[in-house]
């Protein structure tokens, strides 16, 4: 069953690590795999599609595009 985070009411992820900062669309999500596009990330190209497990989507903080 999906983790309804495309029913969210922002369709963005972000993540703060180790000084660095990430922003994902997310784009599809399953049971347990979320397909996210970068906005920015340190190392990956804007526009790279990744895929996330569920519970690691769901355990960064929901955002509107800063």
């Amino acid at each position: 069953m999906p983790f309804a985070l495309l029913d969210a009411p922002s369709p963005f992820l972000h993540q703060e690590r180790l000084g660095s900062e990430a922003v994902y669309e997310i784009l599809a999500e399953d049971d347990e795999i979320v397909t996210v596009e970068v906005v920015r990330a340190p190392g990956l190209p804007c526009g790279t599609h990744v895929r996330l497990l569920a519970d690691a989507a769901r355990a960064m903080e929901r955002s509107y595009l800063r």
